[in-house]
Parts: structure tokens; C-alpha cells; sequence
């Protein structure tokens, strides 16, 4: 057999059976099953859905100087040369300290854009999946490679213009939805494994992406929203119905991540 097993008996919580990959019920869209572990990237030629297979990667970054190193950048013109010379010659020709305490301080100057790296797998179980995760990687791709016009010029990657256009939306799960982002970077490796048609059985992708222009910590907080979750009652029907549910399909889960990192 390749990778895994092509297909594997499921049991949905109404009882009725179907022939399906824990991946494939993980990563189609139109499925509840995987609303909480999938993500979703729009704002390509299609959208793109599949099963992280890490947690989500948030980064930020600050950058500050000290006062004696913002002094240091004063352009010396004028009256400032005289400040300047102060600051740095007089206090060296007496022997003493060339800055006080103080002005060690840190004083900021500005925020990094903050980033987000997806991790995932693309698996294919059939030729015309195979086909179409090529086509994923093409349109992945075309948001980090220049687009080329008539006279050879090059233009930039999906259309973008720093007005907004062009940029991507990242939803991940039920609770976070991130808007008008740029690709940074991206990663894919196909495995040597092949369909019948050629193409890859699965690639391992990562692709990493940031906000088209600097947000405030009040835009970051709209990127979270309150998932709908199951209540009470409703996973008692699914208990009633099937005892070991929960506990099959994280078994499932945990064992289909060990076949993808194995």
C-alpha cells in the first residue's frame, strides 16, 4: 500500500456510514466535522482548504533605541553640530562618561508587521486530486512571483497595489479570520510517490503570510471571534447515538498524524 490506507469505514453521528479518508472528512469545507481543525486561504484565482498540521505560528516584533543611539542619527547641520560635538567630544576630552544613565533608556520607534505561518499537507486518493493540488501550488506560488506583461515588465504578485487590492484572507478553524494579507513566504515539497496521472500523491506545504500594512493592537484583536461550539444537549444526542464517538475520532486524528509524519 502507499502512504495510508485509501479508505477507511466511518461511522457519522447519525449512523449512516460512508467511505472516507479522516482527512478528507477533515478537510472538506462542506464538512462540520473538520470546521475546527481546517483553514481556509481566499483571495486567489480559487480558495484553498486544508487540515494545519501545526498550531498557528503568530509573530511580531518591536524595534527600539536608546537616545544615544537616536543622537548618533541627528543629521550635523547648523547649531546641531555644536549639540553633537557636545554630546560626544567634550565628555571623552574630560575623561568622563559619554552619556548618562538616562539616556540608555529605550525610546520605540516602531512595531514589525505581525506574521502567520501554516503548515499543511496536501494528500491525494485519487488522479483528479492529484491534478488539482498542482493547481493549488501554482496559485499558491503566483502570491510570492511577479506577474509579466506584453512589453517584459514585471508587475506584482496577484494584482496586489499598496491601496489593498490583490492582498489574501486567512480563516483558520471557527474563530480566527485574518484580511488583507500578503504572502512572505512559501514552501512545498512533493513527494516522490506518484498518481497515475504523473502527478505528486501528497506534498508537505508552508506558507507564511502578514498584513499588507502595519495594524494596531485593536486590528489584531478583530482577527478573533467566539466559536459556535456543541451544548450540552447536543453532545449528549451525539453520546447517545455513538458512546465512543469522541474518543474514535481522536483516535483517528492522532493516528493519521502519525502516517503523515512517519
Amino acid at each position: 500500500m502507499p502512504l495510508f490506507e485509501l479508505a477507511r469505514q466511518d461511522k457519522s453521528v447519525n449512523g449512516a456510514s460512508e467511505l472516507l479518508l479522516p482527512y478528507d472528512a477533515l478537510a472538506n469545507r462542506d464538512s462540520d466535522s473538520g470546521k475546527y481543525y481546517r483553514f481556509t486561504l481566499s483571495g486567489l484565482k480559487a480558495k484553498i482548504t486544508s487540515v494545519m498540521t501545526n498550531e498557528l505560528a503568530i509573530g511580531g516584533s518591536n524595534t527600539f533605541s536608546a537616545k544615544t543611539e537616536l543622537q548618533e542619527r541627528i543629521p550635523v547641520v547648523g547649531k546641531i553640530t555644536e549639540v553633537t560635538n557636545k554630546i560626544k567630544v567634550v565628555p571623552q576630552l574630560a575623561n568622563s562618561a559619554s552619556y548618562t544613565k538616562n539616556e540608555t533608556s529605550n525610546t520605540w520607534t516602531q512595531s514589525g508587521k505581525p506574521q502567520f505561518t501554516v503548515d499543511f499537507t496536501l494528500i491525494a486518493n485519487n488522479a483528479d486530486k492529484a491534478k488539482t493540488h498542482v493547481d493549488w501550488i501554482k496559485m499558491l506560488q503566483s502570491a510570492v512571483l511577479p506577474q509579466g506583461s506584453h512589453d517584459g515588465g514585471l508587475a506584482p504578485p496577484n494584482g496586489y497595489t499598496n491601496t489593498g487590492a490583490g492582498t489574501l484572507t486567512l480563516f483558520v478553524g471557527a474563530w480566527f479570520k485574518a484580511t488583507s494579507l500578503v504572502m512572505v513566504n512559501t514552501t512545498f515539497t512533493p513527494s516522490k510517490q506518484v498518481m497515475s496521472n504523473g502527478y505528486p500523491l501528497f506534498w508537505v506545504c508552508s506558507i507564511t503570510l502578514e498584513p499588507y500594512r502595519m495594524i494596531t493592537a485593536g486590528d489584531f484583536s478583530k482577527y478573533f471571534s467566539q466559536p459556535q461550539t456543541m451544548s450540552v444537549d447536543e453532545v449528549q444526542i451525539v453520546k447517545k447515538n455513538d458512546p465512543n464517538f469522541f474518543e474514535s475520532f481522536v483516535a483517528k486524528v492522532n493516528d493519521q498524524k502519525k502516517k503523515l509524519l512517519g
